[in-house]
């Protein structure tokens, strides 16, 4: 056999069965919240995990086998089930494989061929004017993070109601906001989130990454196709007033489906000098451009004290370049905030700001007290030479009026 050894929990060999045995082939598969189990028995010799799979049919860029036992014995066919009319035994082979589901690079590599056959452009994109450069330019921050499309906020039970329908109108229209404000200015590019629960859930079973069950809104395939629509959406409006930056950030409720999304618009925009998409498995990204250094991060990882004093350490060049404005930018919470600490020097201070959300207030938060914070979205302007100059919020009545 050439499974490995730490894998096959148990073979057997050459069992002998009496003329009772059952000597049909057949496959059975048994999917569950844990794992895949799948059972095997064949005349066919199949010495591998791999090898069942295959002939089962099981998807292997997402199931990985975690334990095989295999069994052979013998079996006597009857007169009736042999080509020679007579009697004859027969080695049947008896499989069982526990799968599970594969680690991170798997996923991703799944995600990027369903990408890559969904975004199969028969479409071209607008040209653009070449942008002059000005002097005093500026990046915008397009602050919209905690969408949890998908969420189901029922007025009656919450004070407010919040659907999937609800995410994408509140959605577009922060977009057109951001625009606006990239056409008033002098903008040099946009860096747009993606993540930060942008979706709700994290799987089929309508679930977050670490199995919490949520209220939810529809299908999960139809919560994918609306947030996949709404994104490239997004970074096609804004990609034709100034160069777009998306950058993956994985919230608590969507770590593997806004890779997804990443990933789609990676491929959507594949080889267009104007729009970027970095999905690089770094949870925390960091980006710094004349005197500002901005770290993004969901908020649920590292705490914010310790990202402050991760800054000059980890990221020592970005510090150096950067003494103007240093900035740490989460969401999480629902809820504006700002921390603010201050260093050695007075420029070598960190603000940290906790971005507010649009989302609505679903059963969970509103009986647990978090029901009061203002339903609003930002987008912060930042001078490259002088750091933060404006922060342009918006409140979900404001965009929906």
């Amino acid at each position: 056999m050439s499974e490995p050894e730490s894998l096959v929990d148990e073979i057997v060999g050459d069992i002998p069965s009496n003329n009772t045995a059952d000597t049909s082939e057949n496959v059975l598969v048994d999917e569950s919240p844990d794992g895949l189990k799948v059972s095997i028995r064949t005349y066919k010799q199949i010495e591998t995990a791999k090898a069942a799979l295959e002939h089962a049919g099981i998807d292997q860029v997402v199931w990985e086998p975690e334990r095989v036992r295999i069994n052979s014995y013998q079996v006597t066919l009857g007169a009736k089930s042999t080509d020679s009319g007579k009697p004859e035994k027969r080695q049947m082979i008896a499989i069982s494989v526990v799968c599970k589901r594969r680690f991170r690079d798997s996923i991703v590599d799944a995600i990027d061929e369903l990408a890559k056959r969904v975004h199969k452009r028969s479409y071209k994109l607008p040209a653009i004017r070449k942008r002059k450069q000005k002097a005093d330019a500026s990046t915008l921050v397009v602050g919209l993070v905690d969408n949890h499309f998908g969420k189901l906020c029922w007025g009656p039970e919450v004070g407010s109601n919040y659907d999937l329908k609800l995410a994408a109108e509140l959605y577009a229209r922060a977009i057109r906001s951001s625009v606006e404000h990239c056409k008033a200015g002098n903008i040099t590019k946009a860096i747009l989130p993606i993540g930060n629960d942008f979706l709700h859930v994290d799987n089929r079973m309508l679930q977050t990454e670490q199995g919490t069950p949520q209220d939810f809104d529809g299908r999960f395939q139809k919560m994918l196709q609306v947030a996949e629509e709404a994104i490239v959406s997004a970074v096609s409006e804004l990609r034709a007033v100034c160069p777009v930056e998306c950058i993956h950030v994985p919230g608590n409720h969507d770590r593997t489906t806004s890779m997804l999304l990443a990933r789609c618009v990676h491929w959507a925009f594949h080889g267009d000098k104007h729009v970027t998409v970095d999905t690089s498995p770094c949870p925390v990204k960091v980006r710094q451009f004349g005197e500002c250094m901005l770290l993004f991060a969901h908020g649920d990882g590292p705490k914010i004290k310790h990202l402050i004093e991760m800054m000059p350490v980890k990221w020592a060049d970005e510090w150096a370049r950067s003494k103007r404005c240093r900035e740490i930018l989460t969401g999480h919470l629902h809820q504006e905030k700002r921390i603010e600490r201050i260093g050695t020097h007075e420029e070598a201070g960190v603000k940290a700001r906790i971005l507010p959300s649009l989302s609505g207030t679903d059963w969970w938060h509103f009986t647990s007290g978090y029901s009061l914070s203002q339903k609003a979205t930002q987008n912060l302007l930042y001078s490259h030479d002088y750091g933060m100059t404006a922060i342009y919020s918006e409140s979900a009545e404001q965009l929906l009026s």
